[in-house]
């Protein structure tokens, strides 16, 4: 029966324990303040990782949660459903373009209602947004695409509109529209498509447009422009509530459940979180256990006082409520600390990360902060107090629970004996899981280590990679339906774009590549080209190789048979490189040899074709394969099927067809309706690889020389390689780079790479990962000594009879010494065990190519950082027995 005033009672008996023992309660208090600031570091580290990347991703696509693509409902109708809190309007009027040419570039082009500005604005990276009719804003890489050289903001610009005539159609004839360019915008309809989880297949029902009038501007009479409703939805409304209220819609799913769930960057930033909140766990449960350990050591010093209060009628409830209490005042003193530590800790990190990630502080935050970190505290402390509670006095004076431990335990007599080793045994086997925060917390250091020098290898290994050329700029938008090619004859780099570049400063040479699909036509073809090309394999065939039928082989029989073509036809490109190119592939020859007039005169190509196909198949049927033996063996692939070349040859005779349509042509034109051109063409060499992106089984080279006299129309360059004559200053290198990036969105899907650029992100990561690493290694590292200090303190109070009785024999400081390095050595063995095989699986995980130097540096890096920690231990042990052997052997013996 609970007395009156008893919470008031233990209340008073914990303060006054508190004030009485302030020394014995700092170990305790260590452990706690971890604990909570470890707890608090995980929560705000990932909180703040949230709504960072969240608010990174709204400003990139939006705060829109879905569209209803080409609608017939309206915003307001949304709105009236109760299943939306915001909907704005965006109408798509159709595709503008800079002239009237079938292969001109071509950009949506649409208005916006109030509220779609206000859920998915246009960001502007030059001027506004238009105001009135007949002004207009482009997006840049659209901009880019319309070549209008020297155009800028506040100029007067031709568009020719094709007006979208309804039914996902565009209208054959364009309407020449005159606009005041009134600013640019970032590429952000490319964003929002990328982000988005498409329902809906209508190719000018685009999702986000390129180019922005008013909301003043005339819609051209007879179209029927497209009317997508943007909307953030309301609470708990997911997307098959959408589809049912409206089933006939196309719907556009970016985050119904929130956070834009089906972007690249939310599956980015559930990985962040993910392995904070698994290092953060770790660190919890590793202060979790020194609390443990700190409260096992303060109740063992304290037996003699457990004992009088259980032997004067205290009950176990009683006991364990009083030093509850005094965990729970510690916590609730400490907690503001470590909770402003944690902030401060999660501050610098987010600073380290070049401001990549903002600190995001809240009440609703702080509450369930402060909550969880002392429920962790508590239930902590609870382990240990179970037992005291449960102490009898006789038990508390004894030390019962030991001489029952002992005598599960046993013994071994010998007559020579190292007391040193005999406790360290005793007090590994009886105090087991004393050792288990220490060992994990050792393990999540050993694993910060193997994922800092797996990412230092890999920023090295980009850093110090040679590269021939310096930029390269490339399109990639390779239509190819397996056989037959679409829009072949798309928009391109020019020879006047290749001029350009060749007139930017240090620019020494410009390498241009032009390709096209083709198809190789074979009497017969064997696994060689059917493993690579699964529709080529009968039924029968892809059932044995990769356990199910093929999904394109009826499709493929089909259309061949439409096309009057017999022959199997196994996919290949024609790629046409200059003779200087040629020249380098010579290291590539497998059998044959180069014949560069023969090349020249259209009678010869080099074709990809290597030695064998390597194919491992998953139990899913799914399969990749690697090209090379020499590959094979460097990457440690494992395979489940093989075939090596018998097919291809040097002095055979080849029939290629090309299959393609134009730029202009409609979606889902009959295959018969492609354009077709055949030629014949003599295998001079072998190759086993090629130019980088050129490289795979089918390839074919030749020169520009060499298209020509076969007679194959080729439109523009599809890759550039640029190369400077040395290492430009970092203003001139800035200046050619945005030319050159420049040039690279003039064609649809263009793509610039910078070596110099990747070199400076590659230095930053490097910067970033050491000092993270660094920042974190130091921090586990300091805990961890600190647990053990903490630990081994705890356990030195509490042997002060075993230490007064090893002296009372004639023990030195080294036996003694002895006797609490091997438990500190025992510990850490664990925790680098632990560790060794958590690092060098997460290498072996990761791994991929030729083994890493990181395979055998990890775990040389990691036994030295174990040396450390235990010299570190060493000499704290040390400084901690001294004001225990300054005691008489009297008082060490007798309980104080």
């Amino acid at each position: 029966m609970k007395t009156p005033g008893a919470k008031r009672y233990f209340l008073r008996m914990a303060f006054g324990s508190l004030g009485a023992q302030k020394k014995r309660y700092f170990t305790l208090a260590s452990g706690i303040l971890l604990a909570i600031f470890f707890a608090s570091t995980m929560i705000w580290s990932g909180w703040s990782i949230f709504k960072s990347m969240q608010a990174a991703n709204i400003a990139r696509i939006g705060s829109q949660d879905a569209a209803l693509l080409d609608s017939q409902e309206t915003a307001a109708t949304l709105l009236e459903s109760g299943l939306a809190e915001r909907a704005g309007e965006i109408w798509i009027l159709g595709e503008i373009a800079s002239s009237t040419e079938a292969d001109a570039s071509r950009a949506p082009v649409a208005m916006f209602d109030t509220a779609a500005m206000e859920i998915s604005p246009p960001n502007c990276l030059e001027g506004r947004l238009p105001e009135k009719a007949g002004e207009i804003a482009v997006e840049k890489a659209a901009f880019a695409k319309f070549r209008l050289d020297g155009a800028s903001i506040g100029d007067t610009i031709t568009f020719y509109q094709y007006p979208l005539m309804g039914n996902d159609t565009l209208a054959k004839e364009a309407v020449e529209q005159t606009y005041i360019l009134t600013g640019i915008l970032s590429d952000k309809s490319e964003d929002v498509q990328g982000n988005s989880y498409s329902f809906f297949g209508g190719k000018y029902s685009t999702p986000y447009p390129s180019a922005v009038v008013s909301t003043e501007e005339e819609i051209i009479p007879g179209s029927l422009p497209a009317r997508h409703i943007y909307f953030e939805a309301a609470p708990f409304v997911s997307y098959n509530t959408v589809q049912r209220a409206f089933p006939d819609e196309g719907i556009d799913v970016y985050s119904l459940s929130g956070g834009n769930l089906y972007s690249n960057a939310n599956r980015e930033m559930m990985a962040m979180i993910y392995s904070v909140a698994i290092i953060g766990l770790a660190l919890v449960a590793a202060a979790c256990f020194g609390i443990v350990n700190s409260f096992n050591a303060n109740l063992a010093s304290r037996s003699v006082q457990i004992g009088m209060m259980r032997a004067v009628g205290a009950t176990r409830r009683q006991i364990s409520s009083i030093f509850m209490t005094e965990a729970m005042i510690i916590a609730v003193i400490i907690a503001p600390l470590a909770i402003i530590l944690s902030g401060g800790a999660v501050w610098c990190v987010c600073k380290i990360l070049s401001g990549a990630y903002r600190v995001y502080v809240s009440w609703p935050m702080l509450i369930i902060d402060a909550v969880f970190s002392i429920l962790c505290t508590l239930i902590a402390a609870a382990i240990p107090l179970r037992r005291a509670g449960r102490t009898s006095p006789i038990q508390a004076v004894r030390d019962t629970p030991l001489l029952r431990a002992s005598r599960q335990t046993k013994l071994n007599s010998k007559e020579i004996y190292s007391p040193a080793k005999l406790i360290t045994g005793r007090f590994m086997r009886m105090q087991r899981a004393h050792s288990v925060g220490i060992a994990l917390l050792l393990t999540a250091s050993m694993l910060c280590i193997s994922i800092g020098t797996l990412l230092v290898e890999d920023t090295l290994d980009t850093l110090t990679s040679e590269t021939v050329y310096d930029y390269q700029i490339e399109n990639y938008n390779f239509s190819r339906d397996y056989w037959a090619e679409e829009n072949a004859l798309q928009t391109l780099y020019t020879e006047s774009d290749r001029a350009e570049i060749l007139s930017l400063p240090m620019v020494e040479r410009v390498e241009a590549i032009k390709s096209t699909a083709v198809n190789i036509a074979m009497d017969e073809v064997t696994h060689y080209v059917g493993i690579p090309n699964d529709f080529l394999l009968t039924d029968a065939e892809r059932v044995e190789v990769f356990q199910r039928p093929a999904d394109y082989r009826n499709v493929y029989l089909e259309e061949k048979a439409a096309l009057g073509i017999e022959k199997d036809l196994v996919p290949g490109r024609i790629a046409v490189i200059s003779e200087a190119r040629i020249a380098e592939l010579q290291k590539y020859v497998l059998d044959g040899e180069i014949d560069i007039d023969a090349i020249n005169a259209g009678r010869e190509i080099l074709l990809v074709a290597p030695e064998a196909i390597y194919i491992e198949v998953s139990p899913d049927g799914g399969g990749w394969a690697t090209w090379t033996h020499a590959t094979h063996e460097v990457y440690h692939y494992s395979y489940t099927h093989m075939s090596e070349n018998d097919m291809f040859a040097p002095g055979q005779n080849l029939e290629l067809i090309r299959l393609y349509t134009d730029h202009a042509t409609e979606e889902n034109i009959p295959i018969t309706d492609y354009i077709r051109e055949d030629y014949n063409v003599t295998v001079g060499a072998i190759l086993s690889s090629g130019v980088n992106g050129f490289g795979s089984l089918g390839t074919m080279y030749t020169t520009f020389a060499g298209a020509n006299a076969m007679g194959i129309p080729l439109g523009g360059y599809y890759r550039m390689d640029i190369a400077l004559s040395g290492t430009p200053e970092e203003d001139t290198e800035a200046r050619i780079s945005e030319a050159i990036e420049s040039i690279s969105q003039r064609v649809e899907n263009g793509w610039f790479r910078s070596q110099f650029r990747i070199a400076r992100n590659a230095r930053e990561n490097l910067r970033q990962v050491v000092l993270i690493s660094a920042v974190v290694l130091i921090l586990f590292t300091a805990i961890a000594i600190s647990m053990i200090g903490n630990a081994v303190s705890g356990r030195i109070r509490a042997d002060k009879r075993t230490i007064g009785t090893l002296r009372a024999v004639g023990a030195s400081m080294d036996t003694v010494l002895a006797v609490y390095r091997r438990q500190v050595a025992l510990s850490l063995s664990i925790g680098l065990g632990l560790g060794l095989a958590a690092s060098e699986a997460w290498v072996l995980l990761m791994m991929y190519g030729p083994v890493p130097a990181s395979v055998w540096l990890v775990p040389c890096i990691c036994i030295g950082y174990a040396l450390i920690v235990f010299g570190a231990c060493v000499l704290q042990l040390k400084s901690k027995l001294r004001s225990v052997m300054r005691a008489s052997i009297v008082e060490n013996i007798r309980e104080l």
